[in-house]
């Protein structure tokens, strides 16, 4: 296909790369889509190919039509994400299943689809679990302290509470009415929680497929491809059609949030009530957990059966809440007068010992499980395609849901200790001594006052591990020099032949040093995060002996309360408990004010979008209020506008990114599905694609190698090429990325020479040509400079000569088509007739 005939569709990466930065030109507009994630190109016919990189006004070749994809407004555009890091622990539990071990090679056999389906159970019940935590945290704010703990008037404990002309009122109540005003917190951060899913649901997981029609059901195909399957792959129909099985998990969870209030305001009401709340409550739990056994629950068509089977649960929910409330309300004796002396709401401390135990067995079935599938998958690798070592050995799954269960636990006691300081002395921004001090004037639950203990002990773990990583980069580039570990061997002398290392050379050096730390910073993270992780659960679970078996021994050893005096003082369970409150309040008010700063400043806006980009890839089937998946607009967006171009006799150069180049993948592999579903009509040979900065192999494979791994490596390689010298897809990549790689080899990345336009292309691994190695930085100053260039590491690719080249290069690859008709295709994004 002549190169005229070509859109080079160019996909940004993370941190929502403006589309003048994007298609390196000052005047753009948007010719598809909306502000959020839309379709653009140069304004002035005189840009409008990519003929030369900026800074070279002399084209020698006429390059393709140029179009940019910018999707930044999904993620990184909207300052207000960032207070989705609030629900850390949410969006963790939503990527852990993801991190599995990869499958072995041949048929999956009976004993790997019962380990995939417990895994993904077990996930989606700590998921259930997580919630009813959270939601603990808001039940333990409104019904025990200011519903149970705060009686008493202006002399109770919450005198200083504020506003004072509210509470002053409140406190004077009886203990029923400041029950019936306290379970309206919990309901109205339940109501929250369910507004925002159901907002990001609409805006994201309604954006239809544009291969089939999913709602007709196709036999064969649902043979092959099954809807219900415990998990699908990239390159299933059903990957990013999740719109009714988010919407189901979302209405259980929050009827399960409501079920976990119910049964801490029945906790101390009298009889009649107190066991209908706790039966309803206990029966929509034990529902739940059946509901998530079902793979028509969590599979992703629509289900009727289910629909009403919700409204049945909303309907008793609703009655039950109104009794009781009217119970409150009106009836004189609703408080059982045998809790009348109880310090604490009754229950509460119990309930949560027993989330937390249900968390740890769980945790342990889920790392059992995981053990199971990598000593399977070790047994029986694909033969000829050697993948990345497997970050976090492979328990990325295990460490990533313990992690998230920790910061659940430690997000909880935050809010519970900052609003009883808040009731306590009327400040927002509270002190170390009255933090620390709350348990005296409260009567804390022992799981709350661990979890500050835990997070204390975590942190020192935590911040001797920064300081030890700090003093070995300094040593480690103190004596840097060409042999030095992480250095890849001969990359500096086939780089640069016969330049001495010195000067501007040990400047290089630094350069290609930093660009190899993220291997062993992933592997360093991973190690850290399981040790402080595994010892922080090892102390939670000495203080739950403790306090549900009463075995205080192993924590008196643990814990040496023989000091009294001096430094010993410190770690005395009480002390460490306060310091760990402190700890913990102080986190939070940093969480929540790195959010509010996202507000007013630029660059932490697109630092926090950065971390949302490769969070919230994943689609929402574990946990239904993490945050949102924008693949599940952008990949359907860029299959359809493919398709859409191909349709009218124009093939597509797919020039992707960083986190681009995940999307790209997975898009090609969609548009790999719709062939083979319309065989007549192929799209793949009018494709090409081009990546830079490609995480594919260096971060995606090894961090999830059950959707990454070498065989998905394989598949798109296939589906991009006909022939040995039809490779329709080529990499460029440098030593000094710090992130993208090679997609042949590494990490480390193998020797390679580098790729100058005009040369042959180099011959890689399997006689494949697709991996191009560029020189970064250049070693010499440009001619008319007094400075040298710096170092381009994981950006501006399109700046150099190379990449024009590999474009031309890849689009003479494309076939020319048989022009096909754009009304064929389904449509979708801002060309969507509204659903």
């Amino acid at each position: 296909m002549q190169v005229d005939e070509v859109i080079e569709l160019r996909v940004h990466g993370v941190s929502g790369t403006p589309p003048e930065e994007l298609l390196d030109r000052p005047l753009v507009e948007r010719v598809a889509g909306n502000a959020v994630a839309g379709f653009y190109r140069p304004r002035l016919a005189a840009e409008r190919t990519d003929s030369w990189p900026a800074g070279d006004p002399q084209p020698t070749v006429r390059g393709p039509q140029l179009e940019g994809y910018v999707w930044g407004g999904l993620t990184s555009g909207a300052p207000s994400r960032a207070f989705w890091l609030l629900l850390l622990p949410f969006t963790l539990i939503n990527v852990a299943p993801r991190m599995r071990p990869a499958d072995p090679s041949g048929p999956m056999t009976a004993g790997a689809r019962n380990r995939l389906w417990l895994l993904w159970f077990t996930c989606r019940l700590l998921a259930l679990t997580l919630t009813a935590v959270l939601v603990t945290a808001f039940a333990g704010i409104g019904v025990d302290l200011v519903g149970w703990q705060c009686g008493g008037g202006s002399r109770g404990r919450c005198a200083q509470a504020s506003p004072g002309w509210i509470f002053d009122h409140i406190t004077a109540w009886s203990t029923a009415h400041r029950l019936a005003i306290g379970v309206l917190l919990p309901l109205f951060a339940v109501l929250v929680l369910w507004w925002i899913s159901k907002r990001t649901v609409t805006r994201y997981e309604c954006t239809p497929s544009p291969l089939v029609d999913l709602t007709t059901p196709h036999p064969a195909w649902d043979r092959l491809d099954p809807p219900e399957a415990s998990e699908v792959g990239l390159g299933s129909r059903w990957m990013w059609e999740n719109d009714h099985p988010v919407r189901r998990l979302r209405a259980l969870h929050v009827q399960v949030a409501l079920a976990t209030t119910l049964w801490f305001v029945s906790a101390p009401l009298a009889t009649p009530l107190r066991w209908a709340d706790g039966v309803v409550a206990a029966v929509i739990a034990g529902c739940a957990v059946a509901a998530i056994c079902v793979p028509s629950f969590t599979g992703h068509r629509a289900d009727l059966r289910w629909q009403r089977a919700s409204y049945v649960t909303w309907g008793v929910l609703f009655a039950t809440y109104a009794a009781t409330l009217a119970w409150l309300v009106f009836v004189p004796d609703a408080v059982d007068g045998r809790y009348a002396s109880a310090a604490a709401l009754p229950k509460f401390g119990d309930t949560l010992l027993v989330l937390l135990f249900v968390e740890l067995v769980l945790l342990l079935v889920l790392a059992v499980t995981v053990a199971g599938a990598k000593a399977s998958a070790g047994r029986r690798v694909v033969v000829g395609e050697p993948g990345p070592r497997p970050g976090v050995g492979g328990y990325g799954t295990a460490v990533l849901a313990l992690m998230a269960v920790f910061l659940a636990s430690v997000f909880t006691a935050g809010v519970y200790l900052y609003a009883a300081t808040w009731l306590r002395t009327g400040s927002l921004k509270p002190g170390f001594g009255e933090v620390s001090r709350v348990s005296r004037a409260f009567t804390v639950p022992e799981p709350i006052l661990d979890a500050a203990l835990t997070f204390a002990v975590s942190v020192g773990v935590f911040l001797a591990a920064v300081l030890a990583a700090v003093v070995a980069i300094a040593v480690a580039l103190h004596r840097l020099k060409p042999t030095s570990a992480l250095l890849v061997p001969d990359s500096f002398t086939t780089d640069y032949p016969g330049r001495p290392n010195s000067g501007r050379g040990r400047a290089v050096l630094r350069a290609f040093w930093f660009g190899r730390v993220v291997d062993v910073a992933g592997t360093v993270i991973g190690v850290l995060m399981l040790a402080g992780a595994v010892f922080s659960y090892a102390v939670a679970g000495v203080l739950f002996a403790e306090h549900a078996f009463g075995a205080g021994a192993a924590a008196r050893w643990l814990l040496d309360t023989r000091h009294s005096a001096g430094i010993g003082a410190f770690f005395t369970p009480s002390s460490l408990q306060g310091t760990g409150a402190y700890l913990v309040v102080i986190s939070l008010l940093l969480l929540v004010g790195l959010g509010a700063t996202a507000f007013r400043l630029g660059p932490t806006r697109r630092s926090l979008g950065i971390l949302w980009d490769l969070a919230s890839f994943w689609p929402r089937q574990a946990h239904p209020l993490a945050a949102p998946c924008y693949a599940e607009r952008t990949v359907p967006e860029l299959v359809y506008r493919m398709r859409w171009h191909t349709g009218n006799g124009t093939g597509v150069v797919l020039a992707a990114h960083s986190q681009g180049t995940v999307l790209g993948a997975a898009a090609v592999l969609q548009l790999r599905t719709g062939d083979a579903f319309e065989p007549e009509d192929p799209v793949l040979p009018r494709v090409g694609l081009l990546t830079f900065g490609c995480v594919l192999r260096r971060l995606y494979g090894r961090y999830f190698p059950a959707y990454f791994g070498p065989r998905t490596l394989r598949d798109l390689r296939t589906s991009l090429r006909r022939g040995p010298d039809d490779q329709r897809w080529r990499n460029l990549w440098r030593y000094s990325d710090y992130l993208g790689g090679p997609v042949l080899s590494g990490p480390p990345p193998a020797v390679a020479p580098a790729w100058e336009p005009g040369a042959a292309e180099p011959v890689g691994p399997g006689g494949l040509t697709l991996d191009l190695h560029l020189i970064d930085p250049p070693y010499d100053i440009a001619p008319g400079d007094t400075v040298h260039p710096a170092a381009l590491r994981h950006s501006s690719f399109w700046a150099v000569p190379q990449f024009q080249r590999a474009v031309v290069r890849v689009a003479g690859l494309i076939d020319s088509p048989g022009r096909r008709k754009a009304s064929d295709v389904v449509p979708t994004g801002a060309d969507r007739p509204p659903v």
